[in-house]
């Protein structure tokens, strides 16, 4: 008896299962689009955080801006890397082994740490900071900032205009900055102009009284700065307290120290932060324009483009690829711009004073 119930059961079984074989195949609406999910490292707290909390902002507005008809949703994956080196190496194994996004972003010194986890993992990254040399050898990292023989040129240009024949060099002890610092050098050189010291710190340096007195005995024509806050703070207030009267010139960053009222008088070039309309975009959001923001905001975008204009959802080479082809791009930093051999995006300086506490154009 049980055997016969068995059997009956069996030719059930095999009777719905062939039915369902047969039934007219249906597509089970996701409603969602695919997404592209896009890791970002960047120092949300510490003594840089304004920077990682601009650019956060600048990528909320560019996310903003998609249509609603793209083919693909975008969500950013951003993690906090206090700008420590081995919690931006963290971070971003973690966006891709764990998050597995699409594509990073990364800024300042982290772009050096990102490039070869991006190159390793065959993955996108846009980067923005000094430096131009390495990126040849990670051909999976684009790097939106002036190239540093472009930034050394402009900066050499600014000391001959001013007949400053002589300097004095404080730099962040960075690679980036000894890459630019060297080019600096060279160009120095060949123009005649004298570099009487060059004092690379530690990032996290307090006290400058050693290298103010050294500068004060070696009386240069004028101080470099190749400084971050708070460094770019403690510095000049150190200068006017120990009573040297010498003025400043610099490369990038003055324009969003802290305490411009201590660097009154101080010419420098920099790299674009973005045109009018931009800027006045970013002031709607209470967004700081400062160095990266514009750039950061034009790579997210170039990505969004890369992705919306093909057939089908692109492998990390397809995209690395279709990168290297961006020409004439218009870019929020008021110019076309153009990725290079190098997976650079080259940009001409401009320049300014600080002038009672405020940057003035020139």
């Amino acid at each position: 008896m049980k055997k016969k119930i068995w059997v009956v059961i069996g030719i059930i079984v095999a009777a719905v299962l062939l039915a369902i074989a047969f039934m007219p195949k249906r597509t089970v609406p996701t409603g969602d689009k695919p997404v592209i999910k896009i890791g970002v490292s960047l120092p949300l707290s510490g003594d840089v955080a304004i920077l990682g909390k601009s650019v956060k902002g600048a990528l909320e507005i560019a996310l903003a801006e998609i249509p609603a008809n793209s083919k693909y949703n975008y969500e950013f994956v951003f993690s906090d890397d206090n700008y420590e080196l081995k919690k931006i190496a963290i971070n971003q194994n973690r966006h891709i082994s764990v998050d597995k996004v699409d594509a990073i972003i990364s800024v300042f010194d982290g772009t050096a740490v990102s490039a070869p986890i991006a190159e390793t993992n065959q993955i996108p990254h846009i980067g923005c900071t000094w430096g131009s040399k390495f990126f040849a050898e990670y051909p999976y990292s684009i790097n939106h900032w002036s190239r540093t023989d472009t930034q050394a040129r402009a900066f050499i240009k600014l000391l001959k205009d001013e007949k400053i024949q002589s300097i004095a060099i404080v730099s962040v002890n960075f690679s980036s900055n000894e890459e630019l610092v060297g080019h600096v050098a060279d160009m120095a050189k060949q123009n005649g102009i004298k570099i009487t010291s060059t004092n690379f710190i530690n990032k996290g340096t307090k006290d400058f009284r050693v290298i103010i007195e050294q500068i004060r005995t070696q009386n240069p024509a004028a101080i470099m700065f190749l400084l971050l806050d708070p460094e770019l703070g403690i510095f000049p207030k150190q200068i006017k307290e120990a009573k040297l009267n010498i003025p400043i010139v610099a490369i990038d960053n003055l324009h969003s120290a802290q305490y411009p009222e201590l660097l009154d008088g101080a010419k420098f070039v920099y790299s674009s932060i973005g045109n009018e309309k931009f800027i006045a975009k970013l002031a709607e959001q209470n967004v700081l324009p400062i160095p990266c923001v514009a750039n950061l905001y034009d790579g997210f975008k170039i990505l969004v483009s890369i992705y919306e204009s093909a057939d089908h959802k692109l492998t990390g080479m397809e995209v690395k690829e279709r990168l290297y082809k961006i020409k004439n791009y218009p870019s929020a930093l008021g110019m076309n711009i153009s990725v290079d051999s190098d997976g650079i995006i080259d940009s001409p300086l401009m320049r300014a004073r600080i002038t009672n506490g405020k940057v003035v154009k020139e």
